[in-house]
């Protein structure tokens, strides 16, 4: 008992001191969840205004820059990018050209000249979702295929058209089919920009993936050179990526080249390479100091450069000058911040503004997206910490703010709470619920224990049942073998006069017919246990198969000294039965009618009837019986009831076991009706199909 006791107590101790460190650690690991979804969601929503400006850059540079086609094109980009307003563009000498009293004299433009220059997201977000969700939940490639075609057909721009194509070519490589994906792979990276900081990284992602391309296809030559050609593209490119990036896909590259057998020219290539990194490395630091040397506005300075649209909106291949884009936002001003983009070298400004309502109206967009930030309350605030949205009506005093402001509204963060309830609240119900898990466990942990003790008893139990039904059978076994050489010995020997051979005869064909019922029992518990056992069901008089077992055992049974009565019917009793099936029933019982009729009176009756749907056989016997306790044991394998009288008679403990499962192959059941020293009796019912006259001849 005490080795069963120390392991759970041992257990329970571990327990209590996880959940007291639970409790200690578990409201920082919430406050870091919430506080990695906002910067997500700040980084995500960064992006969105990101992409925003770029389409109105990338709208501008659609027309001309002078005269009436300049104010056409800025009145155009103001209609499509109603969240950008107000917009002021600045010519080089500073004087405001837009707007302006020309703005009011602009004639009406024709229909489907003003194209958005960057489309809406949604049809193309929703198609990427959705082919998300059948390639990753569902496992649908041919569906996420599907999709992710039909996201590239809608994508506005290079980036998202790579973005999709990057998904397609993933689908491929996922359906075993690296030559498509190579294929897409080298399609993606024809549309990325290595002077475009996002695009270079996209041409990044192409390389490594027809790099896993090659690899899938046993092409190891082809692998290896992908990558050289990767090292190359980062060296020569690295002042276009961003650092963090450049270190991230240099280390893996290198990791990459690592698993490689490079051959010479591959080798010389990279030695060249590493040489080229010195000199590259002392142009970046002129640089970096240049940077620190050049004066700073509030918020972000990025350069990017855009693409000009034809008359559909699309991209017509030519790209724009250089945009340099600048965030400017006033000591006290909760308004909003004034982007000011600059045109290259040429002098021209645009000023825009980015207010809290549109902010807001992206923000309950992304908020619809499925995100990390899901589950989670959000809320935007200004630079004193207001709320100025918050995505339900309550909003916690204990939120958790980004860790980074937003580029686009300086000052301004993404809050991020839990829903209907506050970050102490979350963190004592995770404990809470980790408490449950591990009660649980430890419960878990106990009942296995007992289990595993029962289980143990019971096998111990098995054991020694499957001993004695050993040791019962070949009882069984030796007892009618014994009387039939010491029989067959006699006769050989010819000790038998003439008149007792024939009884001679007669006692070897009996023992010889019990040997094979053991045999036979045996066999067809076996079958029935490893599910091997058929039935083969066909019409059946019954009244003559019960008949011609009865005159079988008739003289085994005078011989015994019990008295043997029937009551057939005078009529065939017809049934779709198994012949062998029905017959070993029978024989069981007659068997076990036998072993146990005791002493005294010895009776056996056996009876067959018939309702108009079932016929039923009964055996009933004078001997010992049994208790109602024991009735529903004895169909049990290997079990025998515990009476002296039962085990001092040899038997295997498998007979009745074999009979229900017959009777249950023929949709019957039997039926037991015993009490101690007053007899058994045995009924079996067996669905009926029709009754003939027994002068009908069977079918």
């Amino acid at each position: 008992m005490a080795a069963f006791m120390l392991p759970i107590l041992v257990l329970a101790i571990v327990s209590i001191i996880s959940v007291q460190q639970r409790a200690a650690t578990r409201r920082l690991l919430v406050i870091e969840q919430h506080s990695s979804a906002a910067d997500l969601l700040t980084a995500k929503l960064d992006e969105t205004m990101e992409e925003w400006g770029n389409g109105l850059l990338a709208q501008l540079e659609g027309g001309g820059w002078n005269g009436h086609a300049l104010l056409e094109n800025l009145a155009a980009a103001e209609r499509a990018f109603p969240a950008l307003r107000p917009m002021v563009m600045v010519d080089p000498d500073g004087a405001v050209v837009y707007p302006g009293g020309a703005q009011a004299t602009l004639p009406a433009l024709p229909p489907g000249m003003v194209q958005t220059a960057y489309a809406a997201d949604d049809s193309y977000g929703l198609l990427v979702n959705r082919g998300k969700q059948s390639e990753l939940y569902s496992k649908d490639l041919q569906s996420a295929e599907r999709l992710y075609r039909r996201a590239f057909g809608v994508a506005a721009g290079n980036l998202q058209r790579v973005r999709a194509l990057h998904a397609l070519a993933r689908t491929h490589l996922k359906a075993d089919e690296p030559d498509q994906a190579a294929s897409t792979w080298q399609r993606m990276l024809n549309l990325t920009d290595p002077l475009d900081s996002e695009l270079a990284r996209w041409g990044l992602i192409g390389r490594i993936g027809l790099s896993q391309a090659a690899a899938t296809a046993g092409e190891t030559g082809a692998a290896s050179e992908y990558r050289v050609e990767m090292l190359e593209y980062l060296t020569r490119y690295r002042f276009n990526l961003d650092p963090d990036v450049y270190a991230f896909y240099r280390e893996e590259t290198e990791n990459a080249l690592a698993q490689y057998d490079l051959d010479d020219e591959q080798q010389r290539r990279i030695g060249k390479l590493l040489n080229e990194e010195d000199e590259l490395n002392r142009i970046g630091t002129a640089l970096n100091l240049l940077v620190l040397q050049a004066p700073q506005l509030t918020g972000m300075d990025q350069a990017i450069v855009v693409g000009t649209l034809d008359d559909s909106g699309n991209v017509d291949g030519r790209q724009g000058p250089e945009w340099t884009i600048n965030y400017l936002s006033l000591p006290g001003d909760t308004t909003g911040s004034t982007a000011i983009s600059a045109r290259g070298n040429t002098g021209w400004r645009l000023l825009r503004r980015w207010r809290p309502g549109s902010v807001t109206n992206l923000l309950k967009d992304l908020l619809l997206d499925q995100g990390p930030w899901r589950g989670f309350g959000i809320a935007l605030l200004d630079p004193t910490g207001a709320v100025e949205f918050a995505s339900t009506e309550a909003v916690p005093s204990d939120r958790v703010a980004s860790r980074v402001n937003l580029n686009a509204l300086p000052g301004w963060r993404i809050a991020a709470y839990p829903r209907g309830s506050t970050i102490d609240e979350a963190g004592r119900q995770d404990v809470f619920d980790y408490s449950v898990l591990l009660a649980a466990a430890f419960l878990a942990v106990v009942g296995g224990l007992i289990l595993a003790t029962r289980t143990m008893s019971r096998e111990v139990a098995l054991a020694r049942t499957r001993s004695d039904f050993v040791s019962n059978v070949s009882h069984e076994l030796k007892t009618p073998l014994a009387l039939i050489r010491m029989f067959a010995e006699n006769l050989r020997a010819g000790w038998v006069p003439e008149v007792k051979r024939s009884e001679y005869y007669e006692v070897m064909l009996s023992e010889s017919e019990r040997l094979s019922g053991v045999i036979d029992n045996v066999l067809d518990f076996s079958r029935m246990e490893s599910g091997r056992r058929e039935f083969h069901l066909r019409s059946t008089d019954v009244t003559a198969l019960i008949s011609g077992i009865l005159e079988r055992y008739r003289y085994s049974f005078e011989t015994a000294g019990i008295e043997l009565s029937t009551a057939l019917p005078d009529y065939a009793v017809v049934a779709d039965v198994d012949r062998d099936g029905m017959a070993q029933v029978l024989v069981n019982l007659l068997s076990n009618a036998a072993k146990y009729i005791g002493e005294g009176t010895k009776q056996v009756a056996v009876t067959l009837a018939e309702n108009g749907k079932e016929f039923i056989v009964t055996v009933r016997d004078s001997g010992v019986g049994m208790g109602s306790d024991s009735v529903e044991e004895i169909f049990a394998p290997f079990t025998r009831i515990d009476d002296p009288e039962v085990h001092s008679v040899a038997g295997s403990g498998i007979g009745l076991t074999i009979v229900r499962h017959i009777v249950d192959a023929h949709r019957g059941r039997i039926e037991v009706d015993s009490h101690l020293q007053e007899g058994s009796t045995f009924r079996v019912r067996i669905p009926l199909r029709r009754k003939r006259r027994r002068s009908e001849p069977e079918t």
